[in-house]
C-alpha cells in the first residue's frame, strides 16, 4: 500500500468519522410524522439502521471505524430499547390484552439479555479479541427479536389501535428519544414511569461519557428494510 493511498484512506474515515457526531436515533423520521402508521415507521427505520451498522461493522477494515459504528450501535440501541420498554409494550398489554401481555413480557425479557450482552461490548477495550464474536451474537439475536415485532406485534397493535391512538404513539416514542440514555443499564426497571426516572438521572452521565468519542452519526435517512441478515460469517 503506497503513501498517497494512505493518505487516502485517512482524508475518508476523517470525512465519515466525527466526535460528538448527532445520531439519527435521537429523533424520529419526518416524512410520516403525523400519520397512523407512524409508530411502525420510527421502529423499523431503528430496526434497518441497527443492520446497516452491524454490516458495515463486519466488513471495516481499520480499528478506527469499527469502534466508531460500535460506538452508534451502542448509542442506537440504547435509545431504541427505552423508548420501546415505556411505550410500545404498555401499549401491546393496553390494546392487545389476550396475547399483547405475553409478548410484551417475552419482548422484555429479549431487551434484559440485550442490555447485559451490550454492557459486556461497551467494556471491553476495543482490540479485545473477544469484541467481534459478542457483537455478532447481540445482532443475531437482536434480528430474532426485531423479525417477531416486525412481522407479529406490529400488525397486531396496528389493527387495535385507533388512528388517534397510533398518531400519539408515534409522537411519543420520538418524544422520548432525547431525554434517553445512550448507554445500556441492564439493572434499568421495566416499569415505564421508573425508567423514565432512571433516563433523566443516567441520560445526562451517558452523554458526558460519550464526549470526544467518534460516531459515524447513522444514514441520512433508511427507506428499505433488508430481507435479513446475512449469518454465514458469524
Amino acid at each position: 500500500m503506497n503513501t498517497q493511498h494512505l493518505v487516502n484512506q485517512q482524508v475518508q474515515e476523517s470525512t465519515n468519522l466525527e466526535k460528538n457526531k448527532d445520531s439519527i436515533f435521537s429523533q424520529g423520521p419526518t416524512d410520516t410524522a403525523n400519520s397512523h402508521t407512524h409508530f411502525i415507521r420510527t421502529l423499523e427505520r431503528d430496526h434497518d439502521e441497527f443492520r446497516r451498522l452491524y454490516q458495515e461493522y463486519r466488513s471495516s477494515l481499520t480499528l478506527r471505524e469499527r469502534k466508531a459504528i460500535l460506538n452508534e450501535l451502542i448509542r442506537g440501541i440504547s435509545i431504541h430499547d427505552v423508548i420501546e420498554t415505556r411505550y410500545l409494550y404498555p401499549a401491546l398489554e393496553k390494546y392487545v390484552p389476550s396475547e399483547g401481555k405475553i409478548s410484551a413480557n417475552k419482548a422484555r425479557n429479549d431487551h434484559e439479555e440485550a442490555r447485559k450482552l451490550l454492557k459486556k461490548i461497551d467494556q471491553l477495550a476495543d482490540d479485545n479479541p473477544s469484541l467481534p464474536p459478542l457483537v455478532d451474537t447481540l445482532m443475531t439475536e437482536l434480528e430474532t427479536h426485531m423479525r417477531e415485532e416486525e412481522t407479529n406485534l406490529f400488525v397486531k397493535l396496528q389493527m387495535a389501535l385507533s388512528p388517534e391512538d397510533a398518531v400519539k404513539l408515534g409522537k411519543d416514542l420520538d418524544s422520548a428519544r432525547s431525554s434517553a440514555p445512550t448507554h445500556p443499564h441492564p439493572n434499568a426497571p421495566n416499569n415505564p414511569i421508573a425508567l423514565a426516572a432512571v433516563g433523566l438521572a443516567t441520560a445526562p452521565f451517558d452523554k458526558l461519557k460519550d464526549l470526544g468519542k467518534e460516531f459515524t452519526g447513522g444514514s441520512k435517512e433508511t427507506t428499505q428494510n433488508p430481507s435479513t441478515i446475512n449469518n454465514s460469517g458469524l
